[in-house]
């Protein structure tokens, strides 16, 4: 569960421009993973007024202003503010209120201190902190919360220590109170620290689509691009789920818990990510003992061993030269000769 904050939003305002681009990078994959179901994005309960109130609405005429001359834009100012609307538009709202109980809390600490916008911004933190904690005791699951302060670099995931106690609770039936909770809570403001602790394996054995199938090698190829120091973007368009590619998984026990597919699973992320440098991949020629790739309306066919069984597997997928845009084909039996169609 990812929760995005209001500081978040802003985080070009309240850093002086400088992380403008590592945001926008951040932003664009939450856009991308928010048209998903499978991970589940909130935002701040009434996050636009509240952006009104604080005084740091996001817009091009606010982000100009605080940008450095010298800075060159990945992307454009206007594209970062549109980028916003959309996340805003499509994560759920998330409501701090305990709905099924009236609950009475102890004093709250925080330690280190937090410097907040404002009294309204300290108070809103601590109802989203208690909430937190009661929640993830309750159901066992973690809340990731996005958020972001003055004074820090952008990609810092802060540690705080919460201490409080829920004393009473009415209807009486929640747990033995009073409770005390001493708890860690990080506030994050680097997206893949997050995708980090998914587990993308078992997003990607339980894809029953293609569009579950690109989410999990999505994620999958940030997640070992950020534990392998790989630098560069890794893209939502620089692979493509081919049209007979899924279905030659589940033919090829490559799919869901199948007996290859975490094997396949770790050569598509390393051929995503192009490091590829151990793997046997080739190109794929029109015949044994011909010289000449096969190609399909401009795109260059490649092969990769999978497995080296007496049938041996092999992957399939085209690349489009110019872009270098990766387009997955089928998974065969080595003898099979055969590429799909993109």
């Amino acid at each position: 569960m990812l929760i995005i904050n209001l500081e978040y939003l802003v985080a070009p305002l309240l850093c002086g421009g400088k992380c403008i681009n590592d945001f926008a990078e951040d932003l664009s994959i939450i856009h991308r993973i928010s048209q998903h179901p499978e991970v589940s994005i909130f935002k701040e309960e009434d996050i636009i007024l509240k952006l009104t109130e604080a005084n740091y609405f996001p817009s091009d005429v606010a982000f100009n202003s605080v940008l450095p001359h010298d800075i060159e834009l990945v992307y454009s100012v206007n594209d970062i503010v549109k980028l916003i609307n959309k996340v805003i538009g499509s994560a759920v709202e998330n409501n701090i209120s305990f709905l099924t109980h009236e609950l009475e809390w102890g004093k709250q600490s925080v330690e280190p201190h937090i410097e907040f916008l404002n009294k309204k911004r300290e108070e809103y933190y601590h109802e989203l902190f208690k909430i937190t904690l009661l929640n993830g005791f309750l159901s066992k699951d973690t809340s990731h919360i996005l958020s972001f302060q003055k004074g820090f670099a952008f990609k810092s995931n802060v540690k705080y220590k919460i201490g409080t106690s829920l004393l009473d609770a009415y209807p009486e039936d929640l747990f033995e109170l009073p409770h005390e909770f001493n708890e860690e809570i990080f506030l994050y403001s680097d997206i893949k620290t997050i995708i980090n602790d998914i587990n993308c394996l078992e997003l990607y054995q339980s894809s029953r689509n293609d569009d579950q199938l690109k989410l999990s090698l999505y994620l999958g190829a940030i997640k070992f691009a950020y534990s392998n120091n790989i630098d560069g973007y890794i893209s939502w368009d620089d692979f493509d789920i081919g049209e007979s590619f899924f279905e030659s998984l589940v033919k090829n026990q490559c799919a869901y818990e199948q007996n290859f597919s975490s094997t396949l699973y770790n050569i598509l992320i390393k051929i995503i990510c192009r490091r590829s440098e151990d793997l046997a991949v080739n190109k794929f020629f029109k015949s044994d003992d011909a010289n000449e790739q096969r190609v399909y309306r401009g795109l260059g066919a490649y092969r990769c061993h999978i497995t080296k069984h007496h049938e041996g597997l092999r992957l399939m997928f085209w690349v489009e030269p110019s872009t270098k845009r990766i387009i997955l084909a089928n998974v065969g039996p080595k003898m099979e000769l055969m590429i799909s169609k993109p």
